[in-house]
């Protein structure tokens, strides 16, 4: 089984033989790399041959289904990139190569798509979490598990994500998604987060790339600028002092936010950090002491050297699809039952301009 991980900073490939627990993929490849070459990873795949499934990268999702099935509309809606967007995606590019090829890919659901989540909590939203963080989730519920020894529907957790682009906050009651806050709601490390209905209007037209503007880079204005730096420089330096503020009380609020909707009878009993800035010790140690009331805090097992954690769920969303040992993780969350569209529940004239 293998799993692939279209992140903002890398794209990473994870694959293990669930015969032997054996990992035989665990790779990471710098996103400008496949960006320029989306060949790059139908090479890195091929090196594979045979294998029984593959989870391929799937964007905002849709209900599952086969690359090899894909129309030009579920490609849009899976990128949600129009046809005058200046910049061609490297997943739009790949997925097309992809359906060239006989392998067994699978497209897999966003967050939104899940059932368990109820309509209301869907009302104009569209970003709810990717499906990487779908398959993020996998892999804490599995880590939950094991370490206390308890069954998926035992799991009551936040799960915070703390990526180098955007952050994401997921709730799981009972070992199901029940509400998720997706990164382009999230005051992240580049992404501002959700844009104050004013700012939107005087910004006139919004882009992708203003999506991932108006973070803790754009606040310091150095593109180069690094969490180590934030961190450093926070001590004597007033602009990034208010960067870093704002980045660590966004994620405090929002995640107080989703624990409101847990029901008092399934509290979370952990607070689950995943992500590439989640293994800085200053962060795990300030959210810990502003989050402590709600529930311990924790890093999220890792179970590969390179890849993701999201690449590593994606393989074990596609061996649990197939009766694999993942199989009542992922029967659990209804990922087999999703349906509909990423822009259901909008209550808004959209002028979808699709591929």
């Amino acid at each position: 089984m293998i799993g692939i991980d279209p992140g903002t900073s890398s794209w990473d490939i994870f694959g293990y033989d669930t015969n032997n627990n054996e990992v035989f993929a665990d790779k990471s490849i710098p996103s400008a790399q496949i960006i320029d070459n989306p060949e790059r990873i139908i090479v890195e795949i091929s090196k594979f041959e045979p294998f029984d499934f593959l989870a391929a990268p799937s964007g905002f999702g849709i209900p599952i289904k086969k690359v090899q099935d894909l129309t030009p509309e579920d490609i849009f809606e899976i990128t949600l990139r129009k046809k005058s967007s200046k910049k061609v995606m490297g997943l739009q590019n790949l997925l097309y190569k992809m359906q060239k090829k006989s392998w067994n890919a699978l497209i897999l659901p966003g967050i939104k798509h899940l059932p368990t989540i109820p309509a209301y909590r869907k009302i104009n939203k569209i970003d709810m979490g990717t499906a990487d963080k779908l398959c993020t989730v996998v892999v804490g519920i599995k880590d939950i598990m094991l370490r206390n020894q308890i069954k998926c529907s035992e799991v009551n957790a936040i799960f915070v994500e703390l990526g180098s682009a955007f952050n994401s906050i997921m709730a799981i009651e009972k070992g199901k998604i029940i509400d998720s806050i997706g990164g382009s709601n999230l005051f992240g490390f580049r992404a501002g987060g959700a844009l104050d209905g004013e700012l939107a209007y005087l910004l006139n037209i919004v882009t992708k790339e203003t999506i991932q503007k108006g973070g803790v880079l754009s606040v310091v204005n150095d593109p180069k600028f690094t969490m180590e730096h934030l961190l450093r420089e926070s001590k004597t330096k007033f602009i990034t002092r208010k960067a870093l503020n704002a980045y660590i009380e966004d994620i405090v609020k929002h995640v107080h936010a989703i624990r409101s909707i847990f029901s008092p009878e399934n509290p979370p009993t952990y607070i689950l950090l995943s992500g590439k800035l989640a293994a800085e010790p200053y962060l795990q140690d300030i959210l810990e002491r502003k989050l402590f009331m709600l529930a311990p805090l924790r890093i999220m097992k890792n179970n590969a050297k390179n890849a993701k954690r999201a690449a590593q769920g994606a393989a074990y969303i596609a061996e649990g699809l197939n009766d694999g040992p993942s199989k009542e993780v992922v029967k659990n969350l209804l990922i087999d039952k999703a349906t509909g569209h990423v822009w259901d529940n909008i209550f808004y004239d959209l002028e979808i301009e699709k591929n």
